[in-house]
């Protein structure tokens, strides 16, 4: 080929013929098609989608509980029994206990929107003022006035509880999935690893292969576990911190801290931004309003700058850009369930790709 010929070719010629394969460019407008069909079956299929990835991810936590039960001689399927049935009850008791605090506050919402409305009045009257300003330039500069659409008679009415409980049949059947493929995951492991080794043809590649899977799978075992036990400290510290203080239903904004924290930034702002709400509900100084969302936030800083970079370690560290496009992405696809797990997933994904040679480039174009 020339050497100033500046198009790239996938050049590939047959010893009969002498035919030239088709340029890269084709090759990478079908890989192109391939990230396109996958995403749109991912969007499809989040039903089915969700829950699979949901139980992998659960499994990759709660294997070393299920590999120390093995250890104490209990058959592995019992003590894959006895994991699921231990994480059924805590988050059933959880759930018990935080539902009387959150119907307390979905309750009170509309009352409580009325004294926020009633505390913020005097930052309202510098904008009423403006408003007013403004209408009456309008009135000098407006040759024809357009006439006021009238408002309906009778606007439609948003019904809460339909819009909560129409999608539960189908979150209950997903629930259910998750549940039962986890145990199955958690119980039937090694069984698993067999057949992934039943299908590669050469012995010496069997054994890389199953060593490899081995590895990545405590990686992955570990960084969840990890990330897990930061966010668990968290939601316990701050709920510690919002009771020291006197803020209500500690708990309740405790948990929420705890699982939010799974979704990188967006998390931490919401649960400052709730607990600010909360705290202008519950105090009337401004120190004392302020207290609770500065606190939090200063604890989230502490958390993401300081204790996870120190314990998950600079090797796991994931570039911010991706971060946020994994996950809108993720998101967009499979709503509150996937903005939960897209960074876990991302990060899990990295460890993957780090372990495998050919898909390295991957795993450096995600690293931070």
């Amino acid at each position: 080929m020339p050497s100033g010929n500046t198009e790239v070719f996938c050049v590939a010629q047959q010893p009969a013929t002498g035919t030239v394969a088709p340029p890269c460019r084709a090759s990478m407008a079908a890989r192109l098609i391939l990230v396109l069909l996958l995403l749109y079956t991912a969007y499809f299929a989040s039903a089915v989608l969700i829950p699979i990835t949901l139980a992998i991810l659960m499994s990759l936590v709660l294997s070393p509980a299920v590999d120390r039960l093995v250890r104490w001689r209990l058959p592995r399927p019992l003590a894959a029994a006895c994991v699921v049935l231990s994480l059924l009850f805590v988050s059933g008791s959880l759930l018990v206990a935080l539902t009387g605090p959150a119907a307390e506050w979905a309750a009170k919402a509309p009352a409580s929107f009325k004294d926020i409305e009633r505390k913020l009045q005097p930052l309202k009257e510098p904008i009423k003022q403006l408003q007013k300003a403004e209408d009456r330039l309008n009135e000098l500069t407006e040759i024809d006035k357009k006439p006021v659409a009238a408002k309906p008679e009778n606007p439609k009415r948003v019904d809460l509880t339909q819009l909560l409980l129409k999608g539960t049949p189908s979150t209950l059947v997903g629930f259910g999935a998750t549940v039962i493929l986890l145990f199955f995951l958690l119980s039937r492991r090694d069984a698993v690893l067999r057949k992934f080794a039943a299908i590669i043809p050469r012995l010496s590649d069997k054994k890389r292969a199953v060593d490899a899977a081995r590895e990545i799978q405590q990686q992955l075992s570990a960084y969840f576990s990890t990330i897990a036990l930061i966010n668990l400290i968290l939601g316990a510290t701050t709920a510690g911190l919002l009771w020291a203080i006197g803020f209500p239903n500690p708990i309740l904004w405790g948990t929420m801290a705890g699982v939010l924290n799974f979704v990188p930034y967006l998390g931490a702002l919401v649960s400052a931004t709730v607990i600010a709400v909360v705290s202008l509900l519950t105090y009337d100084a401004l120190s004392a309003v302020l207290l609770p969302p500065l606190s939090f936030l200063a604890l989230t800083i502490v958390e993401g700058q300081l204790v996870t970079p120190l314990v998950v370690g600079r090797r796991l560290a994931l570039s911010p850009v991706v971060v946020f496009m994994f996950f809108l992405v993720l998101g967009w696809m499979w709503g509150i369930a996937g903005a939960l797990i897209a960074i876990p997933l991302l990060a899990g994904l990295k460890i993957v790709c780090t372990a495998i040679e050919p898909l390295q480039p991957v795993a450096r174009f995600v690293s931070d």
